[in-house]
C-alpha cells in the first residue's frame, strides 16, 4: 500500500468521538461566544500583527534583528507545513461545526499556529524578561494560551482531538526547528 492510499484513508481514531461527544454536551450559548473569541488567539490574523508589534519593539530594545526574525520564521514556517500536511492527509473536518470552515482538518492550523507563534512569543519575550520567575510565568501564559486554543477548535466542532494534538506536534517541532537553526547561526556567527 502506497503512502498515499494511507493517507488518504485517515479516519478519526477511537478516542475523537468520545472527546467530539463531550465537548458538544458542554456547549451553551456563553460559553460558545467565549471559544468563538479565544479561538481567534490561534489564527493568523492575530498572530502575525503580534508577531510583528512584539518584534519591532524587542528590534529597537536589543537592537537586534532576531526576535523578529525567530517569530516570522516560526510563523510562516507554520502555516505553510500546516497547509501542505493538511492538502497530504485531506481528512474531513467533523460534521457539526458552530462556525464555518474551510479546508482540511489535520493538522489543526490553528494549533499549529498557535503552538509555533505562541512559544515564539514566549521565548523572545523571555529572553529579555529579567527575572527567572517572569520567564516562567511567560512560558506558563502562552501553553495555557496554546492549551485555549486546542480546546475552542474542538469545542467549536470544527477539530478532531487528534487534529489539534497534530497542530500542537507540528507548531512545536517547527518553532523547535527555527530556533535551533537560529541559535546555532548566531553561535557560527561567533566564532
Amino acid at each position: 500500500m502506497t503512502l498515499a492510499a494511507v493517507l488518504a484513508d485517515v479516519q478519526p481514531v477511537w478516542f475523537d468521538a468520545d472527546v467530539a461527544s463531550f465537548a458538544a454536551a458542554q456547549r451553551r450559548p456563553w460559553l460558545t461566544s467565549c471559544f468563538e473569541i479565544l479561538t481567534w488567539l490561534g489564527s493568523t490574523a492575530v498572530l502575525v500583527p503580534l508577531g510583528a508589534v512584539v518584534g519591532f519593539l524587542l528590534r529597537r530594545a536589543t537592537r537586534s534583528w532576531r526576535p523578529l526574525l525567530i517569530l516570522a520564521a516560526s510563523l510562516a514556517g507554520a502555516s505553510a507545513l500546516s497547509n501542505l500536511t493538511k492538502l497530504a492527509v485531506a481528512r474531513a473536518r467533523p460534521e457539526d461545526g458552530l462556525v464555518d470552515t474551510i479546508g482540511y482538518a489535520f493538522p489543526s492550523g490553528h494549533s499549529t499556529a498557535a503552538a509555533a507563534g505562541w512559544i515564539a512569543l514566549a521565548f523572545v519575550v523571555g529572553g529579555v524578561a529579567a527575572s527567572r520567575r517572569l520567564r516562567l510565568a511567560v512560558f506558563a501564559a502562552a501553553v495555557v494560551v496554546i492549551a485555549i486554543v486546542g480546546a475552542s477548535r474542538i469545542y467549536l466542532g470544527v477539530h478532531w482531538s487528534t487534529d489539534v494534538l497534530g497542530g500542537w506536534a507540528l507548531g512545536g517541532l517547527w518553532v523547535g526547528v527555527v530556533l535551533v537553526a537560529v541559535s546555532g547561526r548566531a553561535a557560527a556567527l561567533r566564532s
